[in-house]
């Protein structure tokens, strides 16, 4: 029973946050009229620790996104033939910029660094297992703050030398985009790859069908930016690897809602749950879950269009094919903020 308990409570965490469970574990010792209260107030108290981490990296994507936008204003100006004033922009930009990534990495730094502790009579393997996996995706969030720092370095350089307006640093400007976009990914799927829990638990599959679209993003990113810098490119070999990491993100969401909607039903069939606070926050979560299974669909039958758009060799017609991604994907991260919000409530 409690298995089941940890086992859906993790997904109110995040993707990259659920916890490692074994099927042959020993439930918790505690006692059953009291257990669904205590599991519901540390799970509260865990999923509050992990959102300032979280938090963080949400920020940090922000702030990726905002350098992207700074290289718009530049060549605005640019093409304005405001030169010299671009020149200003871009200096005071840096500075500006660079002092914010230094913040947001001085503040992970004063976050708490330990998760808090189980209730004593929760103190299992399991537990355990879940709180050894929060220190892990600490760990990797604090690598991928330093290495997007690093890369926003590099960005911030070229768009303070593209403020000359010369041709050549236009153009290292417009590989640097690309540059941007596919490190941030590729950050990404390690950091899911490596914090993903074990294939007996749903959010394997979530992560599973998350790395497989961010794949599949790759190979349509690396596309446009070598067709765009006149690079030799095989508009149908990238198009077949497309649909190929589509359909591997299709089948982890199918599995995904098959598995949440199972365990729906065994939340609500346990009596120990029954009418509890806790068994409304679970069946919230498969229920989102659920949602989140549909829109992870949506977005690997997208990728599936953008590839027919990538085989017509039109590289504007590839390029404007991502766009519907981009709203689906905001469904994506406002259903993983609202199941932190409702685990965090305890």
């Amino acid at each position: 029973m409690f298995r089941i308990l940890l086992s859906m409570a993790v997904l109110g965490l995040t993707p990259t946050a659920a916890a490692a469970l074994s099927p042959a574990t020993p439930a918790p010792a505690v006692s059953t009229q009291d257990a669904p209260a205590e599991v519901q107030a540390w799970l509260g108290r865990l999923v509050t620790w992990n959102s300032g981490y979280i938090d963080l990296v949400t920020r940090r994507s922000e702030q990726g996104l905002a350098l992207m936008d700074a290289g718009d204003r530049l060549q605005a100006l640019l093409s304005a033939g405001k030169t010299g004033e671009a020149r200003t922009w871009a200096r005071e930009w840096a500075a500006e910029t660079r002092a914010a990534y230094a913040a947001l990495n001085d503040e992970y730094a004063r976050l708490a660094t330990e998760p808090p502790p189980p209730p004593a009579g929760m103190d299992t393997a399991q537990a355990r297992g879940l709180m050894r996996q929060q220190v892990e995706l600490r760990d990797r969030i604090g690598t991928l703050l330093r290495q997007s720092s690093e890369t926003a370095d590099v960005f911030i350089d070229r768009v303070v030398t593209a403020s000359s307006g010369r041709e050549e640093d236009l153009l290292a400007l417009g590989k640097g985009y690309f540059e941007l976009g596919i490190t941030e990914l590729q950050a990404e799927n390690l950091m899911l790859f490596h914090s993903r829990p074990d294939e007996s638990q749903p959010g394997y599959n979530y992560a599973g069908s998350l790395m497989a679209t961010n794949d599949a993003a790759l190979v349509w990113m690396v596309y446009i930016r070598d067709a765009m810098l006149g690079l030799d490119v095989d508009p149908s070999a990238s198009a077949e690897a497309i649909r190929g990491h589509a359909r591997l993100a299709a089948e982890a969401a199918t599995t995904l809602k098959v598995r949440v909607t199972q365990l729906a039903r065994q939340v609500s069939a346990a009596p120990e749950l029954a009418n509890t606070p806790l068994q409304a926050n679970l069946l919230f979560i498969t229920n989102s879950m659920a949602q989140s299974a549909d829109v992870e669909l949506a977005i690997s039958a997208q990728f599936e269009k953008i590839a027919d758009a990538v085989a017509t060799g039109d590289v504007d017609v590839a390029a404007e094919s991502y766009a519907p991604v981009e709203a689906l994907i905001e469904q994506r991260t406002a259903g993983d903020a609202e199941r932190r919000a409702r685990m965090s409530q305890g």
